[in-house]
């Protein structure tokens, strides 16, 4: 809880930072008319810097601290620092305005104040079926996630936006759009479209901003999914791959679904195992060790435990959810 606390307000420090930074010029100009007139009027009306610098930041504001005459450059600053002032006010309640309004009505330029605040967050391209169930999840898990989508009339964008997701309008292959996700502080990217050359355009360029950055593509090919990862270092998932063990859990009335991982490069299968006679009796340890898997769950006919203890032993006709390599080959039935 107080780490949560903590990056509340960084990003809220960071806000205000960026809120900062829509007025700097603006500040620019005040400090430049203070700085530049005051040395005049120090010169001009032989004052101390410090008053002649208050006197200079009166008259952009309509207020003159010292008679005439003056000078005739002093005269020309004089009466050009009101109409320089005039903008400033102008230019200040403007900015201030789209601010409050961007905030109020949800304006992209809001957003993208927003996710420029964050930092290792997850960047979602692709605010889809898929890509709208990728940050469901992710925000189930407590991550902080920014979403791209080209199509702002999107139901999917509508809804995350209410509930206060980042969600920045534009297409992912352009450079900029990514760089206002802010993908150069990113944690990863997750290139989701429903297209191939899109996702993968996608990834290049977030490489190209930062070539350190851990991308996951969607990609429908398998064969290009394999050359995406082998050749370019990227995690390439392909769709069919990763739906297969879905249907195959479903046909076969599987509770928990097989999934297929990739760990430390090393290619790991979520499966479900029979406990039959050879396993029957044996504690977790032991049938983890002749399996060589992880035991993740395990069921049996009155009992029900996820990650069990390793003296727990195991029933007859039960069942265990467990995790292995991919090349090993199931020793149970």
């Amino acid at each position: 809880m107080e780490t949560k606390n903590k990056d509340i307000l960084r990003r809220r420090l960071r806000l205000c930072v960026a809120i900062f930074k829509q007025f700097k010029t603006p500040i620019f100009l005040v400090l430049l008319m203070m700085l530049g007139g005051g040395y005049l009027v120090a010169y001009g009306k032989q004052l101390p810097l410090a008053d002649a610098i208050m006197v200079a930041f009166a008259a952009v504001f309509f207020e003159h601290l010292v008679q005439f005459p003056f000078p005739w450059y002093i005269q020309i600053y004089f009466y050009i620092s009101p109409i320089i002032g005039i903008y400033l006010i102008a230019d200040g309640i403007s900015i201030l305005f789209n601010i409050l309004l961007g905030k109020r009505n949800q304006l992209q330029e809001w957003w993208n104040m927003i996710a420029s605040t964050y930092q290792n967050h997850i960047v979602v391209c692709g605010v889809g079926k898929v890509g709208y169930r990728i940050i469901n999840e992710l925000l189930r898990m407590g991550e902080l996630v920014v979403g791209v989508e080209q199509d702002e009339h999107d139901q999917f964008v509508q809804e995350l936006l209410e509930r206060k997701v980042p969600i920045i309008i534009g297409n992912v292959r352009i450079k900029s759009v990514l760089e206002r996700a802010n993908v150069k502080m990113a944690r990863a990217v997750i290139c989701a479209t429903s297209d191939d050359m899109t996702n993968i355009d996608c990834a290049l360029n977030v490489r190209t901003l930062k070539p350190d950055l851990h991308v996951v593509v969607r990609i429908f090919d398998d064969t290009i999914a394999n050359k995406m990862s082998t050749q370019f270092h990227l995690t390439a998932i392909s769709t069919s791959y990763a739906a297969a063990p879905v249907f195959v859990s479903q046909a076969l009335e599987l509770e928990t679904p097989q999934a297929n991982l990739t760990i430390q490069g090393h290619s790991m299968k979520v499966t479900h195992l029979q406990v039959n006679s050879k396993l029957a009796g044996k504690t977790v340890a032991q049938a983890e060790a002749e399996l060589k898997v992880k035991v993740l769950a395990y069921k049996g006919k009155d009992q029900q435990e996820v990650l069990p203890s390793a003296d727990h032993v195991l029933q007859a006709d039960g069942k265990v959810v467990v995790i292995k390599l991919q090349e090993e080959r199931e020793e149970a039935s």
